[in-house]
């Protein structure tokens, strides 16, 4: 786990409260992990003592020991992977399942139809599974592998986000975008709180204190950023801070009348609130009390598909999806 704020620093060669007060050492390095004929490489979790990472062509499981990286689960289309509840678990997009796969064995314990879809974001919460499927939000219990409980909206759920603050998720875009805070136990709706210029692609962490968001994908015209990070507060639903995410040239240029467009990713540990700006190969650290980047790491190959990148922190790394490819920011103890 990392204690306050994350230090980083160019290795040559994915936010924000109150200023740390606590700096851990900086990155050790950065490597890069080849993922043999992935095509797309989609999310990362780290569990079980490895990490998992999701592709078009299945689920990868990478040995921590030994950065060797193996096709467990062959598949044509994994999205995003979470680990809880003593599993890994998968949504596979228009497939409209989310599948339960025992670490050890490697193994599908289960196959959930949520009978919506397709399926996208997932989170775990103290009980229970959650999982974006278009209009719906979907409860999975654990225990039974089954659909308990579902929350619907025309207008569609994006990413979901849980921590101490709560569980979290997007609920509409453009203009009529939100964030809702559901109650983890009763499964309704505790806080909305609106956003300008939101997106089925917007990012959510959510730390001790907070909620985290991006506006994303990261979009900005004339070399002026149009992406935002947003601190909301939990106890009122409420942004208390606002900050552009600094962004480079993205996907096309920046010249009059130009835009530019990338995918962002987030993840919160203890303090540290990390931004991924993939198509700009940033990793940045936000200052969790006025929002600056306290420290930026350039270069960082990441990305990897056409969507969201995928971002996690754990056994002494940051994880990052990149082109056939999961790049590791390995810390120092």
């Amino acid at each position: 786990m990392l204690a306050g704020g994350l230090s980083l620093v160019s290795c040559g060669a994915h936010p924000s409260a109150i200023q740390p007060t606590v700096s851990v050492t900086p990155p050790e390095k950065v490597t890069q992990i080849p993922l043999s004929a992935s095509g797309y490489v989609h999310d990362v979790a780290v569990a079980e003592g490895a990490v998992w990472v999701t592709s078009s062509a299945g689920l990868f499981r990478i040995d921590l020991a030994t950065s060797e990286a193996v096709n467990v689960l062959a598949n044509d289309y994994f999205f995003r992977v979470s680990s809880g509840h003593g599993a890994v678990w998968i949504t596979t997009g228009s497939d409209g399942n989310v599948l339960r796969v025992d670490p050890a064995s490697k193994t599908v314990t289960a196959e959930i139809d949520v009978r919506e879809g397709p399926v996208t974001e997932l989170a775990m919460s103290k009980d229970a599974v959650w999982v974006s499927a278009t209009s719906d939000l979907v409860r999975i219990d654990p225990q039974t592998n089954e659909v308990v409980a579902r929350l619907h909206n025309r207008r569609g759920f994006g990413d979901i986000g849980f921590g101490e603050a709560g569980l979290w998720v997007i609920s509409g875009a453009n203009e009529d975008g939100e964030v809702w805070q559901i109650d983890p136990e009763t499964n309704h709706v505790l806080q909305r709180a609106p956003l300008a210029n939101p997106s089925f692609w917007n990012e959510i962490a959510v730390g001790d204190d907070a909620a985290w968001v991006t506006s994303s994908p990261n979009v900005h015209r004339d070399g002026e950023a149009l992406v935002h990070l947003y601190r909301i507060d939990p106890a009122s639903g409420e942004i208390t801070a606002t900050a552009d995410i600094p962004l480079g040239n993205g996907a096309s240029g920046l010249g009059p009348g130009e835009g530019a467009a990338s995918y962002s990713a987030l993840a919160v540990d203890e303090g540290a609130v990390l931004a991924l700006v993939s198509f700009d190969g940033q990793l940045l650290n936000f200052d969790p009390r006025d929002l600056r980047v306290s420290r930026s790491l350039d270069g960082i190959d990441a990305g990897g598909s056409d969507v969201s990148p995928g971002l996690t922190i754990g056994a002494g790394s940051i994880w990052i999806t990149a082109s056939g490819a999961v790049t590791r920011v390995g810390l120092r103890a």
